[in-house]
């Protein structure tokens, strides 16, 4: 797979989580991930809330909503740094405060894309990227 710079993640916040068919996660400068697959919070080492546990109600009164804990924990944090695996394509976003949030590649088609400048970023069967100018 070739080598990204996904540099332009660096220092830019997380505005907002959203939901419909995919997640959706805007950043500042008009970056966009959507996600298609399966993906998990963490911070401090202790995950916080995955795909998984969205709309589930696990005993509690009312069923998890893993996008407004999405919202509560990354809403105005910065990105860090970024890491794509380069044989599988999984994505692994380092915020601050020491949140993390991780994309698992699940499926040999499209799992997840990254919207910038013009620039659309796919994963790909095999966990390759690809990248189309608009």
């Amino acid at each position: 797979m070739k080598k990204f710079d996904f540099s332009f993640m660096k220092n830019v916040k997380m505005n907002k989580a959203d939901y419909d068919v995919s997640l959706l996660l805007q950043f500042d400068n008009r970056i966009n991930l959507n996600i298609s697959g399966v993906w998990r919070l963490q911070k401090n080492n202790e995950m916080i809330v995955s795909d998984g546990d969205h709309n589930q109600i696990y005993g509690l009164e009312k069923p998890i909503d893993a996008v407004a804990v999405l919202n509560k924990e990354l809403k105005n944090k910065k990105v860090i740094e970024i890491e794509i695996d380069k044989y599988i394509g999984d994505i692994k976003i380092m915020f601050e405060d020491n949140y993390i949030f991780k994309v698992f590649n699940n499926s040999g088609y499209e799992l997840w894309s990254l919207t910038y400048d013009n620039i659309q970023y796919v994963s790909s069967s095999g966990g390759k990227v690809f990248y189309f100018r608009k």
